[in-house]
């Protein structure tokens, strides 16, 4: 074996052990063909192949831990536009007609559900951004659809909306003493353990209530208040509040084990949540 080929194989296993570190389970078959051990005229060719292939497979774990950074201090997941094309065609039909919809995307992310208001023939369409750099680009994307401002939703004060609706943000993110001062005084109740009421996503629902005169909040969100012990005045309180209220659980709650876990089935965001999903539709006449 000459030095040239021994520093080639060399490269070739160190290669090979880090490719099968950093590409993910599910495209790993997409390079297991140029994983093969190679000799004579090809090898060369075959390393720098390996080589390629790490450096693709960098940048999508690039990709991929830019999100998870994303969902953990935003709260963000990015919601399937089946689900968001579903959300947008019943609000609109609850609602009578696209054009008596004026629609508000408190968290709008990189604009989904104002396409697909703009797709379902709504004209009247604001949404709200609080990271710069992503509403920037969601502006620009939709310039010619909608008002997209670049703000912390749960400081502003909207009104004259029939519709908010959104994927709000999860996890202990958004802070607010106003609205955490409302949860108190109208969810709390008497449970012991109340954490859970300060998720961001209840305090989405405390601020769209707080701001809507009349119309429909549509969310998809945690489904832990379905039946969670210290939403039981959460429930209560959205009940009185509400002419209506329409819920589809989607279930996929994967904190669970064994059977029940199993039967709780995919989560409808794939990966980037284990806790089951609920879509709620809170109608005020």
């Amino acid at each position: 074996m000459s030095w040239k080929t021994g520093s080639l194989l060399s490269i070739y296993r160190k290669t090979k052990n880090e490719i099968s570190f950093f590409i993910p389970n599910q495209i790993i078959p997409l390079f297991r063909p140029a994983l093969a051990p190679r000799s004579g005229g090809d090898f060369c060719l075959f390393c720098v192949t390996c080589l390629f292939c790490l450096f693709f497979a960098c940048i999508y774990m690039g990709k991929e831990s830019k999100q998870t950074e994303e969902a953990r201090i935003f709260g963000v997941a990015h919601t399937p536009i089946e689900i968001v094309d579903f959300m947008v065609q019943s609000a609109v039909e609850i609602l009578c007609g696209a054009d008596k919809v004026r629609a508000l995307d408190p968290f709008t992310g990189d604009g989904v559900f104002i396409g697909s208001l703009a797709a379902h023939g709504v004209k009247s369409i604001t949404a709200y951004e609080i990271r710069p750099e992503q509403c920037a680009a969601t502006a620009l994307k939709y310039a010619d659809t909608a008002c997209v401002d670049c703000c912390d939703a749960f400081r502003t004060k909207p009104c004259n909306f029939n519709l908010i609706i959104g994927n709000p943000p999860y996890g202990k993110v958004a802070q607010s003493e106003e609205i955490d001062a409302r949860i108190r005084k109208t969810y709390s109740g008497t449970a012991k353990c109340q954490v859970a009421l300060f998720d961001a996503y209840i305090r989405a629902i405390r601020w769209a209530s707080d701001n809507l005169e009349s119309g429909i909040i549509a969310y998809i969100l945690n489904s832990g208040f379905l039946d969670g012990i210290a939403f039981a005045n959460f429930r209560k309180s959205i009940a009185a509040e509400f002419d209506e209220i329409k819920i589809l659980n989607l279930r996929g709650n994967h904190r669970t084990s064994g059977e029940t876990c199993r039967k709780e089935g995919g989560n409808v965001f794939g990966q980037e949540c284990r806790t089951g999903i609920a879509i709620l539709f809170l109608v005020r006449k």
